[in-house]
């Protein structure tokens, strides 16, 4: 929903890739190349498309999405391979490979076991609780062993793991969403993507309450009255609706919205007054702890995905000038 910056993602990159590098390496290398082994001679570029693999796997790793098409064509570009294809395999191994070619190089890349463990711990670094699609979607990542996590999030991939499985466990190609969007979303591609360089890019959609809607609402105290809007850049708000059905999701939330407006109109400059006068002890200034105190939500770009429907409800209190 909010995008983030790449610099904010470093250290939980580096320990991702130091902890896939340490505990997965060399079992992922010796399953590629028995696969590369299996392959039937005649498929050359199967077997030079796994060779790539094997040869830049710190690389690939660490690839930003800047740099996916160009790896792509620098070391990939080879148009005859079907990755959908189950041919690829030479006749006298069909059984030990069976299934498309990216699911064999999926599963020799142990996307999954590193999803639950390094990705997972990963996530929980960056303070990702929320669907970064959505923001509607509680995401809780619980540790059950040293290194073993259940998780409640699934990780998307940007590009598809069945057309770019070289991306499968690339960091920056995993989008943890929930499972409404990652379903919705499918296989096909997104216009949003989370990662950005451009700290004047960081929010690309908001929310806002329809103006008639609120003067509706304040005739009938009417919670269906109230009609959330979601807009945001021209170049992805459509795709993004047409992906995840922001709209109608946050048609569920009309009764958060209703109690934003109620707070605007309750927690007036008297009021923050006289509990900071009566309460000095607690509430020195209203800094941010405080203000979540008084509203109910953090009120900094940076907590967006800590909690579902921040975005929204600091779009709407900055709407209502309860923030700034």
């Amino acid at each position: 929903m909010n995008r983030i910056l790449y610099r904010d993602t470093e250290k939980a990159l580096n320990n991702y890739c130091d902890k896939v590098c340490y505990y997965h390496k060399s079992s992922t290398k010796q399953k590629l190349e028995e696969l590369k082994a299996h392959i039937d001679p005649n498929c050359t570029d199967y077997i030079r498309y796994i060779e790539v693999l094997i040869n830049e796997y710190d690389n690939i790793l660490r690839l930003k999405e800047s740099e996916f098409d160009n790896f792509l064509n620098n070391f990939l570009n080879f148009g005859t391979i079907d990755f959908s294809s189950k041919n690829w395999i030479d006749s006298q191994n069909r059984g030990r490979y069976e299934g498309a070619f990216y699911s064999n190089i999926v599963e020799a890349m142990e996307y999954e076991n590193i999803r639950d463990k390094e990705y997972a711990e990963a996530i929980k670094s960056l303070g990702i609780k929320t669907c970064v699609y959505c923001n509607a979607e509680y995401m809780p990542i619980v540790k059950i062993t040293k290194r073993s996590h259940r998780c409640r999030f699934e990780a998307d991939h940007f590009r598809p793991k069945d057309k770019y499985p070289f991306l499968c466990i690339s960091f920056y190609n995993l989008l943890p969403s929930c499972a409404f969007c990652n379903r919705s979303k499918n296989n096909n591609e997104t216009s949003f993507y989370l990662y950005t360089e451009n700290s004047e890019d960081v929010s690309p959609f908001h929310f806002e309450l329809d103006k008639k809607s609120i003067i509706d609402y304040e005739h009938s105290f009417d919670t269906e009255k109230l009609n959330i809007l979601f807009n945001g850049e021209s170049s992805i708000i459509k795709n993004h609706e047409t992906r995840f059905h922001i709209s109608d999701i946050y048609k569920s939330f009309k009764d958060e919205a209703e109690e934003i407006l109620w707070k605007a109109k309750t927690i007036t400059p008297s009021y923050t007054a006289n509990l900071i006068a009566s309460f000095h002890s607690v509430f020195k200034n209203l800094d941010e702890k405080e203000i979540r105190y008084l509203y109910g939500f953090y009120d900094k770009e940076k907590d967006i995905h800590k909690r579902p429907l921040t975005k929204m409800k600091q779009d709407i209190a900055k709407q209502l000038k309860i923030l700034k």
